[in-house]
């Protein structure tokens, strides 16, 4: 058995097992309770390759909310993109950089602006 830890967006260093179908049979009980109970995860091995991975069911859930949440922030961009379909890729290309340019020139104006005390 192979074991790596991995560090998480929650700051929590994980455990990431692997083992083979047959040392996952053979210790199908504990390997159960250790994704359950200890969060480890489990990536079953399969003629030398990663086949399948377990996790524990607070994981799948987690998963299964940034793959909504990812959804929803590329239907954002495709919203927006929709919005400029019109208009000519080189036009907005300029229309990005003017905006960029403006708003670094506002930045830079208001750092050499000194702080005022309240």
């Amino acid at each position: 058995m192979k074991a790596e830890v991995t560090i998480h967006m929650d700051g929590r260093d994980r455990d990431i097992r692997r083992v083979t179908e047959s040392e996952l049979q053979a210790g199908w009980t504990e390997w159960r309770d250790a994704v359950r109970g200890d969060g480890v995860r489990v990536l079953v091995e399969y003629a030398g390759e990663p086949a399948i991975a377990l996790i524990s069911a607070h994981d799948q859930e987690r998963l299964l909310r940034l793959e909504q949440q990812r959804k929803e922030e590329f239907r954002a961009f495709e919203r927006i993109s929709d919005a400029f379909k019109d208009v000519p890729v080189d036009e907005l290309e300029r229309e990005v950089a003017r905006a960029i340019a403006e708003v670094r020139a506002e930045h830079s104006v208001d750092e050499r602006q000194p702080n005022r005390a309240s």
